[in-house]
């Protein structure tokens, strides 16, 4: 049966979903639909085809990503990967002959320090404030203080089940990418979530998802990485901060510059983020320098 070129180009993933058959992971499909999406409607916005789209109509796209929207670049990278699958699809289909991303890679200079933006205690306590105060205040205060307070990935926050929390001694079980641990959290951190639980219960919701949406095209099911994305960035947009593409790495940086701040133990905020390598930690021992120094006697 001949392929509909123009339903395939408005909504492709029946067919690339085929090719995420060994991905089990819920949440790696939703990842690659989304960015198959954002790619698509952004040729539908500029008036280009991404059937036809060549090397430089691709790479325009990764370009206004990383230039103009200030996107980190580990995250253009998730981009390109999935558009990447986009057309190994159109190949395999005989859409097309050639891949315009063969040829594209995003390089960082490794011997430059990676730029990144943190917030200070006062600023994460205003936008836990904010969270605070919005549609879905307990939902919102528990997902800025599993990243910010507890240094969390967005990844890990979303795998949360509410089977995972020990509310007796105030573990919870941790899911990561290739392994998993029980982490003790903060009494402060565990009131929050506690706070949050009662408010699931409340709302009659029987699900085992902790992290959930309340979206009605989505509502009760659980948050999405773009979802959570949302949640942070309208909270810091309503304080007059504005991070796009990198507002989860940017808690969990926080929670890194704050640590070592406040203690000044590089191996403890290396435990706490669980870096398996030191030489990521590194970089919070410089934040805040340069303000410091600058500063410095400037009322004497």
């Amino acid at each position: 049966m001949a392929i509909d070129l123009d339903s395939f180009a408005t909504n492709p993933w029946p067919y690339v979903e085929r090719y995420l058959i060994k991905t089990k992971s819920t949440y790696t499909k939703d990842t690659y639909r989304a960015n198959i999406n954002a790619y698509i409607d952004w040729c539908v916005s500029t008036e280009h085809s991404s059937i036809k789209a060549t090397e430089y109509v691709v790479r325009l796209y990764l370009g206004e990503l990383l230039e103009d929207k200030n996107y980190a670049v580990s995250s253009v990278k998730l981009k390109l990967m999935s558009i990447r699958l986009l057309y190994k699809v159109m190949k395999s289909l005989a859409i097309r002959k050639d891949d315009p991303t063969a040829d594209i890679k995003i390089h960082v200079d490794a011997t430059q320090q990676m730029p990144y933006k943190y917030l200070t205690i006062n600023q994460l306590k205003e936008l836990i404030g904010a969270a605070g105060c919005g549609s879905w205040p307990e939902r919102d205060t528990a997902i800025i203080y599993l990243m910010g307070v507890e240094g969390l990935r967005a990844t890990e926050i979303l795998r949360i089940n509410r089977s995972d929390i020990n509310w007796e001694d105030g573990s919870v079980r941790v899911k990561g990418k290739n392994r998993e641990e029980v982490m003790l959290f903060s009494p402060e951190t565990m009131t929050v979530l506690q706070r949050y639980e009662n408010y699931l219960i409340d709302l009659n919701y029987k699900g085992n998802s902790f992290i959930i949406s309340f979206a009605h095209a989505n509502l009760y099911n659980p948050l999405t990485r773009i979802g959570l994305s949302r949640v942070i960035e309208n909270h810091m947009e309503s304080i007059g901060l504005r991070v796009m593409g990198a507002s989860c790495k940017l808690l969990r940086d926080s929670c890194g510059t704050i640590l070592y701040q406040k203690y000044h133990d590089i191996g403890l905020v290396g435990k706490v983020l669980r870096h398996r390598n030191i030489n990521y930690t590194e970089k919070y021992r410089t934040a805040g320098r340069e303000v410091k120094r600058f500063t410095t006697g400037l009322l004497d």
